[in-house]
This record gives C-alpha cells, structure tokens and sequence, in this order.
C-alpha cells in the first residue's frame, strides 16, 4: 500500500491588545484592565473549518500570590472580544486565554474554573468543533503599554484520506461506503492544563460509528503552486487531537469504515503506526486502503 503522511502548518497570529484605564496607579490598588481580542476572519485554516464558528473567549486571571482567580467567558462577536478584569498593581498574573465555539449542545469540549481544557473525543470525531485558539501570559504585570500575544492552536488535526484513485477502484469492484459508520480508535491525551501547557497522560478513545465527512470535494493538496492529484484526498474521517508544538506520536491509530460490496455488507479496517501530530498543525494519512483490501 501506498501511504503519504503530510504535515501541514497552521501558523495562527492573534493580536490582544491590553490597555489600562488609570495612569501611574498605586501599588496594591486595583484597576479594570481591557483586552482586545480579534480572531481574524480570513485565518489560514485545516482542512474544514474557518475559524468563524468561534463564539466564546473564556478568561482566568490567576494571582500568584494569593491564589485568586478571575474566571469569566465573553462573546466573541464579528471576530473580536473585549475582556476586562479588575486586578492589582503589583501583583503577578498568570493569564489565559481560550477560545472555541461555545454551543454546550453534545459539545466535545468543557472548561472549568482551573483553566482545564477537558476534550470527549468521541463526540470530536469527524465534526468541526475543536477548531480553538488559546493563549497563556506568565507572570504578567499590569503595564503602560500594548501588548500582542500569540494565540495558537492546542490541538492537531488528523486525517485519515481516500485518494480519488482508491474511491474509483473500490467502485469498480462494487464497493459503497456506509457514510454513517466509520469508526477512529487512538491513544491520545484528554486534558491540557492552560497554566502549564501540560498534558495528561493518553488515554485509549473509541467513538461510536460516525457520519463521513462531506464527500463532494477533493481537499486539494499542493506542491509548490499546483495541486498534486495524487496526493489530494476525499477525507474519509479526522478528529482534533490535543498535542503540544513537540513531535507528539500516535503510536497506533486504527481506522474503520463500513460498507456494501455488491450488496454484501462489509467492513474494512486499518492500522497506522508511529503517526507524528504536531499542535496547530494537521497529519493527513493517505493510502489505497480500499482498494488494497477488497478482492
């Protein structure tokens, strides 16, 4: 079999302007602090989502001396949020920042007082709801002047891609994909600690057979300026994994999708070993896995 690992970078660069509402103030007091976030509409993107489904900015102020915590979410409208919170001059903050879509229907993803990023893959698995950006400022200071954080994205994203060649050679040989029934299993980390960077220990996710992606158009990869066919896929199934900017490795993703083969159900499962997923960044898996296996 055939297979092409691809590693494609995501660089996301996010202005947060912070700006103080008092000049030259007293040690000890407090002052309302602004920040302005914009999420560029235009972000260069993974393979589905723009970035516009983003909704909601949560914000932790974490003072380092006393332990308290500022801790509330704000609508991200047209792009842009402005966070305010009150802290103390002279103090040291640990902030951060974190953005997604903010929908608690069935959603994936949940946030807690602890700055703890908490991912249900399974409900992840094939739907477009990890597309979040976060931001962490140590030992931050209330000062005079602007600063530009970078917001980046926590999670890499997987694709498991059927090259054109393979879907075509599968339906010579009488093979249609039950699009409601395909099936990722891994090994990944489950929670990321914003104040750390931090990630738990992988745990073992399975998910319940899940809807295909959308068929109707190849994602067309390029090399240089024109678009390599063969290397160009219909995504087959993909999910956001959390990962930090190291070479994380999967050591084992197995890939499973149903069907009929002349009318005759059937299933066709595969098994990837030693994947590289990087954050902010996505690893597309790409092979003749149908053709290969069917007779």
């Amino acid at each position: 079999m055939k297979l092409f690992i691809l590693l494609i970078g995501l660089m996301i660069l996010v202005s947060v302007a912070c700006q103080r509402e008092a000049a030259a103030p007293e040690a000890g007091s407090t002052e309302t602090v602004t920040f302005n976030v914009s999420i560029p509409a235009d972000v260069p993107t993974k393979a589905i989502g723009d970035g516009s489904q983003i909704d909601q900015l949560w914000f932790w102020a974490f003072n380092l001396e006393n332990q308290d915590v500022f801790f509330k979410s704000f609508d991200v409208v047209d792009g842009s949020a402005t966070v305010k919170a009150d802290l103390v001059n002279g103090v040291k903050y640990t902030l951060c920042f974190w953005a997604q879509n903010g929908d608690q229907n069935d959603n994936p993803i949940s946030v807690n007082e602890n700055a703890e990023i908490l991912v249900d893959y399974p409900k992840m698995i094939n739907q477009d709801r990890g597309d979040c950006f976060c931001a962490t400022l140590q030992d931050f200071t209330i000062g005079g002047s602007s600063q530009v954080v970078e917001l980046r994205r926590p999670f890499a994203q997987l694709n498991i891609g059927l090259s054109y060649a393979d879907t075509t050679a599968a339906g010579v040989k009488g093979f249609h994909a039950d699009k409601a029934n395909t099936k990722l299993l891994f090994y990944a980390p489950t929670k990321l600690d914003l104040k750390t960077g931090e990630l738990s220990e992988p745990k073992f996710v399975q998910n319940t057979p899940a809807n295909l992606p959308p068929w109707d158009a190849l994602v067309e990869v390029k090399d240089g300026d024109q678009i390599d066919p063969e290397k160009s896929f219909a995504r087959a199934g993909f999910c956001y994994i959390l990962a930090d900017g190291t070479n994380e490795i999967l050591s084992t993703v197995s890939f499973y999708i149903a069907g009929k083969q002349y009318g005759v159900p059937c299933g066709i499962q595969e098994e990837f070993t030693n994947i590289p997923v990087y954050a902010n960044q996505q690893t597309n898996v790409l092979g003749a896995f149908l053709d290969d296996t069917l007779q």
